[in-house]
């Protein structure tokens, strides 16, 4: 037996006494098959000779966002040196926005300098230039401290911040504006950021109160993000905290036989439906049908469809009283319905999107009808997907766009573009995703409530990297440029995990829909200095390697892989063992660089391990199916065996979109 096979075995046998420690302590870790002891050979696997691919389509930022911020470092005291503060939050107890603010800045105040800040309801009490209180949206303090708003637009989610006295006053005129208010509050006084899911690593002591005047407003109003994060984490970490989408029937998305369950209006209402649908079409069905958004032309039958939607939204609306949007968005597939009318109004209007958008408008009507006078404004948001991509628009010579037929979204009505079909590895201000930036800027002149559906992985292989890195800046910005005012970031789904350092896009992506101007490698490069502690060094060296190396498959295999999201990328002519062993090695570097802490801050370590843990699953899986016959067969069960108890530690189930578990993969392997 070689000396490297020696090795291996050796790290897979220790798993087992690796894991039985890490359960000692809280947020328990397992170990790959190697523990923070022993490591092979080191060899850079780092080829810096491979190029960028954003290298050839420069920057581009965006002017006109409302980023302001003035502050001034002073001798204010706010924790003192025996670790007590003398301020206190004043909030709204009845405003639930306020409370978790409250809480937010309590609690991270505490953690980062073990001080407790004092906690009043709001009962009327008067503005004092003496007292040292943290308000929250306390409009009769504000003015009693002769300060008033900036006449600014800050939307839902903007902000203002301003100390007088010895106060700070956090002020909002939406919603969610607090949230983003605490946050900046904390950057200032403790320099305070959430690299990770409830994550939180503070810059600053604390010790004293700048000076600021803050006026901010995210560049996109709504941030949401698939994965796995607490709703916790998407507080911390800036996203939008509630769901702005009620569900319908359970689904916020591809819910249209949800509103219009097939199961119970097809019998009476057969024209409702594209001729695809069945009777027993079910609302979860996703594969087959649509709705008829003219319910073929029958004027009755249409105005019923209309009224009928309107009414269980109105109905849900009720049931959410806080959520600002609802969705009727198609079902997962590529049907339209080709009836007659539905065929002429494409002729007409030059594409499919149309029916829908008017449908959407009738039902928006009515809702505004319903609710604007009770002070809610509640937009209903379609699809721009699949067969409805395209806006009902033309390309002037000019390069401007015209709205075909004069026709336009309602002022409630929203569309959501998730260009499936582009290139995420590109840039969309790369030629080839010119199909799609035109797309969007052309719904730009149909809507004034565009959202952009974005993704990033590879949904034919989550245990495999894909390379949306190096563009995700740029996407956000284009996204900005062109009139998003609301972003969805996917990555993988219907999974308990993410590997493939997608962490580190969760952290870059919450940052970009905040301000989409900030500089991304300064972003990755914070990330990976606290997410893994002093083993950042090392996965940084992995994570770059596998950048690189993915932009010169894109160069070698130009006619195999492009950089799509559903490209087999689980290939060995891709990888080699060798590159893959090496970020083993990498990884046994970067435990070895946290052992230091491992018997003086226990829980900390236990965390950046299982950070590190996770992203050896990657290499592990491409070893263990890729060059399974480069094992002898004892070697490969042990190696497989690991893998599965450390994936099944993370709950680790899938390894695509479509694969309905592991349990297939572990039973082909032997091991289940």
């Amino acid at each position: 037996m070689t000396g490297r096979k020696r090795k291996m075995k050796k790290r897979v046998k220790i798993l087992s006494l690796i894991l039985a420690i890490a359960m000692l302590v809280p947020f328990a870790t397992s170990c790959k098959g190697g523990d923070d002891g022993e490591s092979n050979a080191s060899e850079s696997v780092t080829d810096t000779s491979r190029g960028d691919i954003t290298e050839d389509i420069g920057t581009h930022y965006v002017s006109g966002m409302l980023h302001e911020r003035n502050v001034k470092q002073t001798n204010k005291e706010f924790v003192k040196s025996n670790g007590s503060t003398d301020y206190s939050i004043v909030y709204d107890n009845s405003d639930n926005y306020a409370v978790m603010a409250a809480d937010f800045i309590y609690n991270n105040v505490l953690s980062a300098t073990g001080a407790k800040l004092g906690s009043t309801a709001y009962d009327g009490q008067a503005y004092s230039g003496d007292a040292r209180n943290i308000v929250l949206n306390i409009d009769e303090m504000f003015g009693q401290a002769g300060l008033s708003m900036p006449q600014k637009e800050l939307g839902s989610a903007g902000y203002y911040i301003k100390t007088v006295g010895n106060s700070v006053f956090i002020m909002s005129t939406g919603k969610e504006g607090l949230q983003m208010g605490a946050i900046a509050f904390l950057e200032e006084v403790l320099g305070y950021d959430m690299v990770g899911d409830n994550f939180p690593v503070y810059e600053k002591d604390g010790k004293t109160l700048p000076e600021m005047e803050i006026t901010e407003k995210p560049d996109y109003e709504f941030r949401d993000v698939t994965g796995q994060l607490t709703k916790s984490g998407q507080y911390g970490m800036g996203y939008t905290n509630n769901d702005i989408i009620m569900p319908v029937g359970g689904a916020k998305w591809h819910n249209s036989f949800a509103l219009l369950n097939p199961e119970i209006y097809y019998a009476e209402h057969k024209g409702w439906y594209s001729d695809t649908v069945t009777p027993d079409m079910r609302p979860t069905t996703q594969k087959a049908g649509q709705l008829c958004y003219t319910a073929h032309g029958d004027k009755t039958e249409y105005a019923e469809m209309v009224q009928t939607a309107y009414e269980r939204l109105k109905a849900i609306a009720e049931e959410f009283p806080t959520l600002s949007g609802v969705s009727i968005t198609e079902q997962d597939n590529y049907e339209w319905c080709d009836c007659e009318a539905c065929s002429a109004m494409v002729k007409e209007y030059g594409t499919n999107s149309a029916t829908c958008l008017k449908f959407c408008n009738d039902v928006a009507e009515k809702l505004t009808e319903y609710f604007e006078p009770k002070g809610r404004r509640l937009i209903v948001y379609f699809f721009a997907y699949h067969g409805t991509e395209d806006a009902p628009a033309t390309k002037n010579a000019d390069g401007s766009y015209t709205a075909n037929k004069g026709i336009k979204c309602h002022k409630n009505v929203g569309v959501v573009y998730a260009p499936i079909g582009a290139n995420f590895s590109r840039s969309f201000y790369d030629e080839e995703n010119t199909r799609y930036a035109e797309i969007m800027k052309a719904w730009k002149v149909v809507c004034d409530n565009v959202g952009l559906w974005i993704y990033q992985t590879n949904f034919k292989n989550y245990f495999y990297p894909f390379n949306s890195w190096d563009t995700v800046a740029e996407t956000y910005r284009f996204g900005k440029e062109n009139g998003a005012v609301y972003i969805f970031d996917q990555g993988q789904m219907n999974i308990n995990e993410q590997t493939a350092f997608s962490k580190l896009k969760e952290y870059v992506s919450a940052k970009l829909a905040i301000n989409v101007n900030l500089d991304s490698q300064e972003i990755t490069e914070k990330f990976f200095k606290y997410y893994y502690g002093d083993g950042g060094e090392y996965m940084y060296e992995m994570y770059n390697d596998i950048r690189l190396h993915l932009n010169t498959l894109y160069q070698k295999y130009p006619s195999e892989i492009k950089g799509y999201i559903y490209e087999g990328i689980s290939n060995s002519s891709y990888w080699t063992k060798k590159q893959l062993e090496g970020y083993l090695t990498l990884i046994d570097k970067a435990y070895d660089a946290i052992s230091k802490i491992r018997y003086t801050e226990p829980e900390k370590y236990a965390t950046l391990k299982e950070h590190i843990l996770l992203e050896s699953l990657f290499p592990r899986y491409a070893l263990c199916t890729l060059f399974a016959d480069s094992y002898q067969k004892g070697e490969l069960m042990e190696l497989r065996r690991a893998f599965k108890t450390d994936a099944d530690y993370f709950k680790y189930d899938r390894d695509s979109e479509t694969s309905a578990n592991l349990n297939s993969i572990y039973e082909s392997w032997g091991i289940l």
